[in-house]
């Protein structure tokens, strides 16, 4: 499993002597809500890319999206297994994706994720590394990811890592529901 940071946005209202309080609540509240919806913008523009190379790349895929938070399962190449896990976690922190892989003896899966990361960077989505170190389980089964999403016994390893950690909201106060509903609109729009 690696772990890659894509994006920062922060937010900053300074008052100056000049501006009164009640107009930087409303510039900070604009500014909040702004980046809610650039928040969802990119989650929904990260999984839609992520879910499209791993299609090129003759996967087959189940997406699952809850808040601030979309899992894919793929499978393919063999009996592999992929579970990514795409987080948005804030302002100060961006986007981060994380890979699991499964189902593989051998050093196999280093080669995937390179395929992968190629075709995310071909349609446009640029990864950078954000320091965390890969951890390498050599496992068949899988790493922590898969190991944690295999727990909550849901109907697919997608859903289960959602509910690892499940809260009724994200960052920004929004609830699942106005994610699942924005995103569905999106998918619909893109159409």
């Amino acid at each position: 499993m690696s772990t890659y940071r894509t994006s920062y946005v922060r937010l900053s209202v300074r008052t100056a002597t000049k501006i009164d309080a009640r107009l930087a609540a409303k510039i900070k509240a604009g500014l909040n809500v702004s980046a809610s919806v650039k928040a969802k913008d990119e989650l929904s523009v990260i999984s839609s890319v992520t879910e499209k190379s791993l299609k090129e790349l003759n996967y087959s895929t189940k997406v699952v999206t809850r808040g601030s938070r979309t899992a894919i399962e793929a499978s393919g190449k063999g009996n592999s297994k992929l579970l990514v896990l795409i987080e948005h976690k804030g302002p100060h922190f961006g986007t981060g994706i994380s890979y699991d892989w499964a189902n593989l003896a051998d050093k196999s899966c280093l080669v995937m994720q390179k395929e992968l990361t190629a075709k995310m960077t071909q349609n446009g989505l640029i990864l950078s590394d954000d320091g965390t170190p890969e951890q390498r389980h050599m496992d068949p089964r899988g790493g922590h990811l898969i190991a944690e999403a295999a727990k909550k016994r849901a109907s697919d390893l997608a859903t289960g890592i959602l509910l690892c950690e499940e809260s009724k909201t994200d960052y920004y106060g929004n609830s699942y529901e106005e994610y699942e509903d924005y995103n569905s609109r999106r998918r619909m729009a893109a159409v």
